[in-house]
């Protein structure tokens, strides 16, 4: 495998970075609110008719911000297959807001009885016709939805049965970092997704110029690049055998010549998303092969593809 083909790997930024537990890439099952807009639709209590709904879904629990969210597939539960695939999981019964992650856990370890047990989004008088993600709002840590079904106004929040959906997500998870260099880089990659791409640039670059100091004895001086070769000698004493360094590692000079720029402030530079990108994927080439092991782009390819959570 060459550099060119890594790269054609499907989202291999997100897949290296998940690798150094940077971002975390999984598939949740939410519940959706279907409490109708009442702004947008008459009030009839007794009748079935065409509903719109506009809710959200709280993360603030479970990710400190979100880059990526798809809803994919939605189906409908009652309490009781609930409670069944709790015993299934956990051996005991759930409570009503442990029902998300019953279900994620099911969804998981357990696939087989959770398709048995899911139901259609429509039956009886319940027809679901539309379900999108309006906005992903980090601030507030939460995803802003809406969509359209068939009910009866009296079957809302009946305590019987819910709409769920998977969810499909990239972000970074609500969790101590104990390394500096993984706060920097994500740091840098929430700047990257705000737009800042002059800072978000400068903070990955020191995020890697973190990870590769770390890694020798604090009184240790020297160039940077000098550091990063005498580290992946370490491992491959002729450097020209070591595919993913010595296929990258003359990008380097570049990238440090920008991060130069911005520092000093003599010049305008205006750094693109593509540049940005870039430089990102050096970063964590270098940092998941010294750390995996993985001296070719096959090797690395097969490290990162495994580490996905379902």
């Amino acid at each position: 495998m060459t550099l060119i083909q890594f790269k054609k790997i499907e989202d291999v930024l997100s897949k290296l970075l998940t690798k150094q537990n940077i971002l975390i890439k999984e598939t949740k099952i939410v519940r959706i609110d279907l409490f109708p807009d009442y702004n947008q639709i008459p009030y009839e209590r007794s009748s079935v008719e065409n509903l719109i709904f506009e809710n959200s879904w709280s993360f603030s629990e479970l990710y400190r911000d979100i880059f990526k969210i798809s809803f994919d597939k939605q189906f409908i539960f009652d309490h009781d297959s609930i409670q069944k695939l709790s015993h299934l999981v956990y051996g005991r019964a759930f409570s009503e807001d442990q029902s998300e992650k019953v279900l994620t856990e099911a969804y998981g370890k357990k696939r087989n009885d959770f398709n048995d047990y899911k139901i259609a989004p429509s039956f009886d008088d319940f027809e679901l016709y539309s379900l999108i993600i309006k906005q992903v709002d980090n601030n507030n840590r939460k995803v802003l939805y809406k969509g359209t079904y068939m009910g009866h106004t009296s079957d809302i929040d009946n305590g019987w049965w819910n709409l769920y959906t998977t969810a499909s997500i990239i972000g970074v998870p609500i969790q101590e970092i104990n390394e500096f260099y993984k706060e920097l880089f994500i740091e840098s990659y929430i700047l990257f997704n705000d737009n800042k791409m002059n800072l978000a640039y400068f903070i990955a670059y020191s995020a890697f110029e973190s990870y590769i100091n770390s890694k020798f004895e604090d009184s240790q001086s020297g160039r940077l690049k000098d550091k990063i070769k005498d580290l992946f000698a370490e491992t491959v004493p002729n450097l020209t055998g070591h595919q993913v360094y010595s296929s990258i590692i003359g990008q380097f000079d570049s990238y440090t010549s920008k991060r130069n720029i911005i520092a000093h402030g003599r010049e305008k530079i205006t750094i693109t998303k593509e540049e940005y990108y870039n430089l990102l994927l050096f970063c964590s080439l270098l940092v998941n092969s010294y750390e995996t092991g993985s001296n070719t782009f096959a090797d690395l390819a097969e490290n990162i593809t495994c580490h996905i959570k379902l």
